[in-house]
């Protein structure tokens, strides 16, 4: 077992010299020049669909306080809103395939659950899988676009079924009763095969081949032994399935499997690159892939009539997601985010070679070059594992000599190379921040992401301790804190739950507090995904002594530095009562605890207001603890 490291104590002999040096210059806090709320003043986009005509995009916009549905112009600079709403989310699905009506997705009225909707010409609604106490997920169109793919779990809770709904009566049709737990992956262009996965843990599934018209289904790649398998998408002509795969590598390659045979041909490949994704456009003339990396996620697009790269000249670098083919293929859409702007919406005009900036989501007062921008900064554990870190230096050079351990919200996430309002409110503020790329963390291949496994809140929390030991030993750092939010807001308190441990305050946004509640809270239908956690963590039922011991409810005694907790009055898996009884503990031993309860948040804060209170609250508390302490 890795535990963080006894030898912190001569760095916390350093870090006590240093707090009683001269400190008459802490009270002097930098000054920052934006406000956590300019900062949060963007417009958080999401979806993205091609009209027929290729002359507009659809996507779901907050900039009203909820998400409603827009349309970007693919040559203008013009936006249109196509909805109003003032009492509920419109997520963007997709314009129809013959016309401009839309595909959106909202929380129904009557059970606050996910429901597929159109808003037809008139500008109407209807609501399209109107089955009450259940859950609507879009899966995509039929390539002959007469009909459209959902999942929903109206049958059984805890197993999504596959429906198709024609568009010549609306009316849904069970294709596929999903009785074994299977995440349902893609369908195939001749409406035939169906790929399903199915997980053994985080980081290892298996792949099912389904014969929707034989009514059959065989396994067709992965085991249980630890290889990841993720199927991709169908080939266009429907005779082989390309899936994701690191069996026999450290990194995840692409690969074509063909049905007939079995045979599994390798199509792409990167020795320091995982590749994430990969999709054809709809005339099968194009494929565009994503390689993930701890820079971002970056993208290959290839004509596959002529076997070559199709270059895209001025693409910044950063993180590019949802990738889509206009139908005729003459665009492809993306969203791309940078540390300094929030994910944008891009459209390539192929023929042309054409790049073009669709959306500016962030306030246009602000000037970017303000921003603090991350380098990458490697760091040896002190078992000579490399941990990657994105430093993001105070802006405009006003540090204190104060930093700030970021843990990024996981386990299996990664550092992201994008704009991130509380990291730029904690450069701004004068704050050195390290986005901590711990063990178990994506990005650095199959082996990294598995040295965590029954080892969280052990061996990932110790690569945070040694940055930190690190810049307080170098003198780069006088005092450190830990910060993070879900998966991340868990580090930092059992970071401040080790006895040895070199940070001088804590910051927790709606981290987990007890691994027990939290794996028996998972919802029915996250069956699966229930399965795959607990091969990784532990079963409550027979690991429950292993699970308490890694959960910051059972090891509060142990905390003594000043903690800031942010908890959700309607969180169902972190419960507000162990959020107060955890708090009480610390009161009552005189720890310092700046504690705010968010009275309609969950797992995030419910608006931009409460988000940067928090953040104002944060670097407050951050002053107070180690700029004005000793």
């Amino acid at each position: 077992m890795r535990n963080p490291r006894s030898g912190i104590l001569s760095v916390l002999f350093l870090c006590f010299l240093f707090s009683c040096s001269d400190d008459k210059d802490s009270m002097e806090y930098p000054k920052a020049i934006y406000s956590p709320e300019q900062l949060l003043d963007f417009e958080t986009q999401a979806g993205l669909s091609f009209s027929k005509d290729e002359k507009k995009i659809l996507f779901a916009g907050d900039r009203s306080g909820l998400f409603n549905l827009y349309a970007v112009s693919t040559s203008e600079d013009t936006t249109y809103e196509l909805t109003a709403t003032r009492y509920q989310n419109l997520m963007a699905l997709s314009f129809f395939p013959e016309d401009n009506r839309i595909l959106y997705l909202s929380n129904h009225e009557q059970d606050g659950n996910p429901h597929i909707y159109m808003l037809d010409l008139l500008a109407n609604t209807h609501d399209l899988t109107p089955f009450i106490g259940s859950v609507s997920q879009f899966l995509g169109w039929s390539w002959d676009h007469l009909s459209f793919y959902f999942l929903n779990n109206q049958r059984d809770q805890k197993h999504f079924d596959l429906y198709r709904l024609n568009l010549s009566d609306l009316q849904a049709v069970m294709v596929f009763e999903n009785n074994r737990a299977f995440e349902i992956n893609t369908i195939s262009n001749d409406n035939r095969f169906l790929a399903v996965s199915k997980r053994h843990s985080l980081s290892s599934s298996e792949i099912f081949l389904v014969d929707l018209i034989a009514k059959s289904s065989r396994k067709i790649a992965g085991d249980s032994a630890g290889d990841s398998w993720q199927a991709a998408t169908f080939a266009p002509d429907s005779r082989s399935l390309y899936l994701l795969t690191n069996e026999k590598s450290d990194r995840t390659h692409l690969v074509s499997l063909n049905l007939s045979n079995g045979s599994i041909t390798e199509v792409l490949a990167s020795e320091k690159e995982d590749i994430v994704y990969s999709y054809f456009s709809l005339d099968g003339n194009y494929l565009v892939t994503g390689y993930e990396s701890i820079a971002g996620i970056r993208i290959v697009l290839l004509d596959l009539r002529k076997s070559e790269e199709i270059p895209i000249p001025g693409l910044p670098a950063g993180e590019i997601n949802l990738i889509r083919f206009s139908r005729a293929g003459n665009y492809m859409g993306f969203y791309l985010a940078e540390p300094g702007e929030p994910a944008s919406i891009y459209c390539f005009e192929i023929n042309t070679r054409k790049l073009k900036r669709l959306t500016n989501p962030l306030s246009h007062s602000m000037d970017r070059s303000e921003l603090s921008v991350p380098e990458i900064r490697w760091t040896a554990a002190d078992d000579g594992e490399q941990i990657a870190s994105l430093h993001y230096p105070p802006a405009g050079g006003t540090g204190t000599g104060h930093a700030v351990i970021l843990a990024h919200d996981g386990p299996h996430g990664r550092v992201r190379s994008a704009y991130d309002p509380f990291v730029q409110t904690l450069s701004l503020n004068g704050f050195d921040v390290w986005d901590v790329n711990y063990r178990g963390s994506q990005g650095m291949g199959k082996r990294f992401q598995t040295l965590d496994d029954r080892q969280h809140g052990i061996a990932d929390i110790g690569d945070c301790f040694d940055i930190a030991s690190a810049l307080l030993k170098s003198g780069d750092a006088k005092k450190i804190a830990i910060a993070g939010s879900g998966y991340g807001g868990y580090l930092a308190l059992m970071g401040l739950a080790n006895e040895n441990n070199p940070f001088s305050a804590g910051i927790d946004f709606f981290g987990d507090l007890d691994w027990i509640s939290t794996l028996n809270s998972i919802p029915p239908q996250l069956v699966a995904i229930r399965a795959s956690l607990i091969s990784e963590f532990g079963d409550p039922a027979v690991d429950g002594e292993a699970l308490r011991a890694v959960s910051p409810l059972f090891q509060a005694e142990k905390i003594a530095r000043p903690v800031m907790l942010v908890q959700g009055s309607l969180d169902s898996r972190v419960l507000q009562a162990d959020a107060d009884r955890m708090v009480h503990n610390l009161r009552s031993r005189d720890v310092p605890v700046e504690y705010k309860v968010l009275p309609n948040g969950s797992r995030n804060f419910p608006t931009k207001k409460t988000r940067a209170d928090a953040y104002t609250k944060a670097i407050e508390f951050l002053n107070l603890h180690l700029r004005n302490s000793k």
